[in-house]
């Protein structure tokens, strides 16, 4: 991210709006990189402190992962496939289980 930006600051008199799009797009990038990783820095600290509190509640699991998938359905290069029960209901905390799905995911899309 800081040599996205310093190479926006030698170019912010005379800009290329492509060469701009690109490394506002990988600052954009390395920024939610940033923030997934204090945001796991934080959930282990919370652990080890036993503050880490769950919301559970009886949800749809194919829902949920319906949902926090749609980023990947929508660029088009992947596809999803749910096999299973459809109705199958679970009593989980609904957002962990999207964070987990999504970093799943885009793990394997990754590697």
């Amino acid at each position: 991210m800081k040599a996205s930006l310093q190479l926006i600051d030698r170019m912010k008199n005379d800009p290329s709006p492509k060469r701009l799009d690109n490394l506002i797009g990988l600052s954009i990038k390395s920024l939610d990189k940033v923030r997934v990783l204090i945001e796991d820095l934080l959930n282990v600290s919370k652990l080890n402190q036993g503050q880490l509190h769950f919301n559970k509640t009886l949800f749809s699991l194919t829902k949920v992962v319906d949902e926090c998938c749609h980023h990947v359905r929508m660029d088009g290069k992947y596809t999803i496939i749910n096999t299973g029960d459809r109705n199958l209901k679970v009593y989980a905390d609904a957002d962990r289980i999207d964070h987990v799905v999504v970093n799943f995911v885009n793990n394997s899309i990754k590697y």
